[in-house]
């Protein structure tokens, strides 16, 4: 169709951070992977989500990315 357009477009650069939720190891994984910030989900103490959140650090360096740019709730 001429003239037609999809907004808005999925990725943007600068556009909004995109956060991932999730406690289980591929939802870390993904996290640390894929998305600007983690939001931990399910029963749990802060001990418990500082050290899944250390996980998350973990998996983006391994994949690449920069820990220190991820955001964690």
């Amino acid at each position: 169709m001429q003239g037609a357009s999809l907004s808005p477009k999925p990725y943007q650069p600068d556009g909004p951070p995109i956060w991932g939720g999730g406690s289980t190891t591929v939802s870390l994984l993904r996290a640390g992977k894929f998305f600007e910030g983690w939001m931990p989900t399910g029963p749990g103490e802060p001990k418990l989500w500082a050290e899944r959140f250390d996980t998350v650090k973990t998996k983006a360096h391994k994949a690449g990315c920069d820990p220190a740019a991820i955001v964690g709730s």
